[in-house]
């Protein structure tokens, strides 16, 4: 069998350039965040580039959210999502749940098998009342604490307090790091902003046994997915290569420390059918810039923001065929050897970081 015959960058540039028949290749170029691109791209462009992840795969969690205005409905809820293929549940609770409730609202969950996430954003329980009450439910049915992955969100809890919590939960993750990402054109001051909040996170004033490496434990970064295919890959990529330049400053070894969550969702248009499409184009992509969790949203949110249990299916199922059916947790960094995205990771990521520079001199 004949090999194909290897060409350099050069090659390819005197090919385009006879192609173009004077026109420049510049004309070709485009913008994505800002960033002018050329539309060639080489393996002479990405030398010695690797994998930016040291994770074994490229798995991430099936993620489900769930309006808990009531704890019966929200417990079969989320028994009915974990039947049905979910393995990780983010509860936002309604001003109606108790501390006391809890045990209700986790009635038949694994919490060792799967894991819980929690909203206190419109909750009158605050979030060590949550805490005590995970923790209970677990004692009282004899679950191992330090194998139950949990989340808090939108809470006032002092860093100080924090950490007392973690003796409950040892694998809680107490800080999520969360910016709104108004367009694409500001996706480099978007993960500038993420990356800010948490290395305030890592400064906080050392205490005994909380080393830098224990605080970056309790973070999460959430990332939001928009319809720009490629932005999607290399957002999620370049956040994960530029927190691993923050943690090598601090002398934090990076290995599966900190998670990042993809949150997809299409609020906007009213079509169930194109928003259907739109998911999944944003689901391939942010699996492929390698989320640990992801939740995709219902197709017709913009109308029911709960979702029906039809549109939620098809959510979930999306899930399903990128793992069943596309293989696409085996592959670990599945955009590494994409000279293109390759580069707009890095050049995303190079100006991330300078405008972060710009912000810790502030």
């Amino acid at each position: 069998m004949s090999k194909f015959q290897k060409h350099s960058k050069a090659d390819w540039l005197a090919k385009v350039t006879k192609d173009l028949k004077g026109r420049p290749l510049e004309e070709l170029n485009f913008e994505a965040a800002g960033i002018s691109l050329s539309p060639i791209h080489h393996r002479e462009d990405t030398a010695g580039s690797s994998s930016i992840t040291s994770r074994q795969d490229n798995s991430w969690e099936i993620g489900e959210t769930i309006l808990a205005h009531d704890v019966k409905t929200a417990n079969a809820e989320g028994l009915h999502s974990l039947n049905n293929g979910a393995n990780a549940l983010y509860f936002h609770l309604g001003e109606q749940i108790t501390a006391a409730e809890i045990p209700a609202l986790l009635s038949d969950f694994q919490p060792e098998w799967i894991s819980l996430h929690f909203d206190l954003a419109n909750s009158t329980i605050s979030v060590l009342e949550l805490a005590k009450a995970l923790a209970s439910f677990a004692n009282e049915h004899s679950y191992d604490t330090s194998k139950m992955h949990c989340s808090f969100k939108n809470h006032k809890l002092s860093f100080q307090e924090a950490l007392g919590l973690i003796s409950w939960l040892p694998k809680a993750k107490i800080f999520s790091i969360r910016k709104e990402l108004i367009n694409d054109d500001l996706s480099a001051e978007y993960l500038a902003e993420l990356l800010y909040e948490a290395n305030k996170i890592l400064g906080q004033p050392n205490e005994e046994n909380h080393s830098p490496r224990k605080r970056c434990e309790l973070i999460t970064f959430e990332i939001t997915a928009t319809d720009h295919y490629y932005l999607n890959i290399a957002r999620v990529r370049a956040l994960r290569l530029l927190w691993q330049n923050i943690l090598a400053a601090w002398n934090i070894e990076h290995q599966g420390i900190t998670q990042i969550e993809g949150h997809l969702k299409t609020d906007q248009s009213t079509d169930e059918n194109t928003n259907k499409i739109r998911l999944g184009a944003q689901a391939i992509a942010t699996v492929i810039g390698g989320v640990d969790r992801m939740y995709i949203g219902p197709s017709d949110a913009a109308t029911n923001p709960e979702g029906n249990s039809f549109s939620k299916r098809i959510s979930r199922n999306i899930n399903h065929l990128l793992i069943e059916e596309s293989h696409m947790a085996k592959v670990n960094d599945p955009a590494a050897g994409s000279y293109f995205l390759e580069h707009l990771t890095d050049v995303l990521a190079e100006k991330a970081w300078t405008i972060f520079q710009e912000k810790t001199k502030a």
